[in-house]
């Protein structure tokens, strides 16, 4: 059976998906994209933020923690 860790936040993308953060520390993000792969994307600014989706900046701060 495979283990799937369960998300610590979720940042809202549209009324039916979102992007499920799965573990953070002080210089990556692991999540799960919208269409359910498991990615790494780098921390960046003085205002956390990583990059989505070729750009599209996601704040650590506008997440929804769960």
């Amino acid at each position: 059976m495979i283990e799937v860790k369960k998300p610590i936040a979720v940042y809202g993308l549209t009324n039916s998906t979102g992007v499920a953060i799965l573990d953070v520390n002080d210089v990556q993000v692991i999540y799960l994209d919208a269409t359910g792969k498991k990615r790494h994307a780098k921390i960046y600014g003085e205002r956390p933020y990583f990059k989505y989706c070729g750009g599209f900046r996601i704040y650590l701060d506008e997440c929804i923690r769960v």
